[in-house]
């Protein structure tokens, strides 16, 4: 049993790097670069940035999908290389992906769908699977004339259902939901975010969101971490970064989303020209390229987190300078 106030998930240092060659040369390309995080019971943190900010492969790295370059990631107090094999892993921690269609086997019905993870992972009587397999359809709220379906045969909903109760199956602590609502439309992604804080509230699970919409972050994440180019640059409550985002980065992600995404805050920020190459960086910000609020200090020097308000951190000296 996790100890009151301990976390459920520790990450500490974590970096990834992928090893490219191009014309004969081989270059690095460092996709995660030194990511904290913790989660906790009963919580969700919120990972966003933009489409190569580095959130997924964050995402796949802690559940070595993709092995990480460097790093500790802690389960429950447990280091993943205390598991003797890759797989047991899966048993504490679980993935909900962002495409049902691709994630779910298009050969298995959704009984065998539900049915091999407890196989895989837990000593349990067939008998007591198909017990099981009963209770997650009720707590994603399908009904059992499902069963017999594949894939094919069901709605984005219901295979997003599907794909929530597979993760549940194995009763795991943490559960990371790869942009969980994607691929569904407006109305079923709604209720699909309302089943997922129910399920957390009766199964006191920690969530891990990857996500690029500030509306769901701000719907079920209590903390968010904003990521660019591999680093995490703010972090902080949900309500405090939208309402009072530090960093320029943030500010232009907020900028770029309807208003109701945040509630009225701060001065526009306009990032110029594109996100630089991930294989050249200068030795400074990773936005300094790109940020007008850029000093010739930010081009030579990478800043770290430091504390903005109470428990809001972000990576950026030049505002921290500036009244606030």
């Amino acid at each position: 049993m996790t100890e009151p106030g301990k976390p459920l998930l520790s990450v500490t240092g974590l970096r990834t790097e992928f090893t490219v060659r191009s014309r004969g040369s081989r270059r690095t390309l460092r996709a995660v670069d030194g990511v904290d995080l913790e989660l906790h019971a009963g919580r969700t943190s919120a990972v966003v940035g933009e489409s190569g900010s580095g959130k997924s492969t964050l995402a796949r790295s802690i559940l070595r999908l993709v092995e990480p370059t460097a790093g500790t990631v802690l389960v429950d107090g447990r280091p993943l290389s205390a598991f003797r094999r890759r797989r047991d892993i899966y048993k504490d921690i679980q993935m909900v992906f962002q495409d049902p269609r691709s994630s779910l086997d298009p050969r298995q019905r959704v009984r065998e769908i539900l049915d091999e993870p407890m196989r895989l992972h837990l000593r349990r009587s067939p008998a007591d699977r198909a017990r099981r397999i009963r209770e997650l359809l009720a707590a994603v709220e399908l009904d059992e004339a499902i069963l017999e379906r594949r894939p094919a045969a069901l709605s984005g909903g219901q295979r997003q259902r599907v794909g929530i109760a597979r993760a549940l199956a194995v009763e795991p602590k943490v559960v990371i939901l790869d942009e969980p609502t994607a691929s569904l439309d407006a109305s079923t992604r709604g209720v699909v975010l309302d089943l997922l804080a129910r399920l957390q509230r009766e199964n006191d699970l920690a969530y891990l969101l990857i996500s690029h919409d500030l509306h769901t972050v701000r719907r079920i994440a209590h903390t968010v971490a904003v990521m660019y180019l591999g680093r995490v640059i703010e972090t902080g409550p949900v309500a405090e970064v939208l309402r009072h985002p530090a960093h320029p980065y943030t500010q232009a992600l907020i900028d770029a989303a309807p208003v109701a995404a945040h509630g009225g805050h701060h001065r526009t920020i306009r990032l110029t020209g594109e996100i630089p190459s991930p294989f050249d960086r200068n030795p400074g910000c990773v936005l300094a390229s790109r940020c007008p609020l850029a000093e010739a200090s930010c081009t030579t020097r990478q800043p770290s987190l430091a504390e903005f308000r109470p428990d809001h951190f972000a990576a950026c000296p030049v505002t921290h300078r500036q009244p606030r």
